[in-house]
């Protein structure tokens, strides 16, 4: 046995092992159990910039959920993203374009000044006749065939299907921005602080309570808008009414300092706890319960903000930038074309992919649209058994009721990971003469759609009657294409009084043919 001292000594330096190594356990478990924790997005995504390939300012941005992305810029530039690499798509104009927005890879409208229009069709941009020479700085759709434009002197354009006509909303100032959470709620800022709204029916003009020019507006809901402008202004409408946002302290920005009020030119969200605001200087604005300033990659003025989710969002600016906030590597698969077209015995569908992996192959879903109204359709179901080869790019569908209405979506299937989907489409198997079919919803309150077919081009009526045979409502009254057409009432009479709850009439008539339905409102 060691003597008493060697003994004593030997306890110590135990002890000190002992203290030293329980130090160390505990260190590591706090380790563990802050790289456990949650963090939250931005604590492991960050905002970097791509490269756009030009140095052209971009104006706008837009893109098809699990397709590409496109942003426009001066001189006709529009660059087009596969993943997150951004290539020329040519236009064919010069005319500095302002804004980009779409219903889907194949219907995706850019405006710019001097009435500018263009539409990409899922394969070529095309000029189309605007109907002005205003320049246009700002882009939304409501749905396919619903779109608006709006710019200088007041300037708004609607986009009916067939052609742009004006729209006179009494606004005599620049119009930048507009945005809407349906066909009934619409909003349109521009100079001098004055916000338009629009109902269904008629366009309001209201100060949201600064005279500073506002650029762009953006909601999660009718009762959770906000609208960014000049000298730090935020403001945001609860339903009831608009209140100044206070900015907060500003920190953690590349370009060292920045005024205390920098104009905001873009806002955009994903709910009403993520909406994010740009601006000036590439400064760059969250609100996830309070308002903060992140970190910029760029010191460069940030015009515009789109995005498909919280961890897949893009904005763009002067000298070319775009900067994107999400994961580093881009989705494997990206289908960058899926289009339909109705031929004399069936459905074609046609589609393109860009891959940085093995496809194993496609599927097609299809369903019959019962209402055009709220994307009601009946149950969505596999055309076929198993999957197509990895090289189709083509598929025909025979199986179609003549006169009806598909959506289709197309599902592409990686070797080693999993599938993305395309954008849904639709498509009309011809015509079935002149017909009106029944309204939908039914009853309704406060809105419903009523679709019809003509034959050949003609003018059509549609007009609404009450139980005693009164007229209450011309909704459609023109010369009118063959195919199918829809129309809203919104339960409002010729003077845009809102009626009662009841039953009412709706006859379509176009040349000696006359169909007659009816429908139930209910309050």
């Amino acid at each position: 046995m060691p003597p008493l001292t060697d003994r004593l000594q030997t306890g110590t330096e135990a002890v000190k092992f002992m203290s030293k190594l329980f130090r160390h356990i505990i260190g590591i478990a706090i380790l563990l159990a802050i790289s456990l924790a949650p963090v939250h997005a931005e604590a492991q995504l960050n905002w970097r910039q791509l490269d756009s390939g030009t140095t052209e300012p971009l104006w706008g941005i837009w893109g098809a959920p699990g397709s590409s992305t496109f942003a426009v810029g001066d001189a006709g530039v529009v660059r087009r993203s596969f993943g997150l690499n951004f290539t020329e798509s040519p236009t064919g104009v010069a005319d500095n374009l302002c804004d980009v927005w779409g219903n889907a890879l194949s219907d995706v409208f850019a405006v710019g000044l001097a009435g500018t229009i263009i539409h990409f069709d899922g394969t070529a941009w095309s000029s189309m006749a605007s109907g002005t020479s205003a320049d246009l700085f700002g882009v939304w759709s409501v749905g396919v065939n619903d779109v608006y434009a709006v710019g200088a002197m007041g300037t708004v354009r609607h986009y009916d299907g067939d052609a742009w006509n004006g729209v006179d909303v009494g606004a005599i100032n620049g119009l930048y921005a507009i945005w809407g959470s349906s066909a009934s709620d619409i909003y349109v800022v521009g100079a001098g602080g004055i916000s338009w709204h629009f109902d269904g029916t008629t366009w309001t003009g209201t100060n949201v309570g600064t005279s500073e020019n506002l650029s762009g507006v953006w909601g999660s809901a009718a009762d959770d808008v906000y609208v960014a402008g000049d000298n730090g202004t935020l403001f945001h409408f609860d339903g009831m009414v608009w209140g100044p946002v206070p900015l907060p302290v500003q920190s953690n920005h590349t370009s060292g300092s920045l005024p205390a009020a920098p104009n905001l030119y873009t806002v955009w969200g994903t709910g009403s706890d993520d909406v994010v605001v740009m601006g000036a200087g590439g400064v760059i604005l969250h609100y996830d319960g309070t308002w903060r300033f992140v970190e910029s990659p760029v010191g460069f003025d940030l015009y515009r903000i789109w995005g498909t989710g919280p961890e897949n969002i893009f904005a763009v600016g002067e000298g070319g930038a775009i900067i994107y906030f999400g994961p580093d590597d881009p989705v494997p698969v990206l289908i960058t074309r899926f289009q339909a077209e109705a031929k004399e015995n069936g459905v074609e569908l046609r589609w393109d992919v860009y891959a940085d992996e093995t496809i194993a192959g496609f599927e097609v879903i299809r369903a019959e649209v019962l209402y055009a109204h709220d994307d009601e359709h009946g149950q969505s179901l596999p055309l076929f058994d198993g999957l197509l080869a990895r090289a189709s790019r083509r598929f025909f569908d025979s199986s179609v009721r003549f006169g009806a209405t598909y959506s289709y979506t197309l599902i592409a299937h990686g070797q080693d990971t999993g599938s993305i989907r395309s954008q849904t489409i639709r498509v009309t198997v011809g015509h079935a003469g002149f017909e009106l079919l029944q309204n939908h919803p039914n009853p309704f309150n406060p809105e419903t759609a009523i679709r019809f077919s003509l034959p050949r081009d003609e003018v059509a009526t549609l007009r609404i009657f009450d139980v005693s045979g009164a007229l209450v409502r011309t909704l459609f009254n023109e010369a009118t294409t063959s195919g199918s057409h829809l129309v809203r009432w919104n339960g409002r009479d010729n003077r845009g009084r809102a009626v009662g709850s009841g039953f009412y009439f709706y006859q379509l008539r176009a040349g000696n043919r006359i169909r007659t339905e009816k429908m139930t409102l209910l309050k």
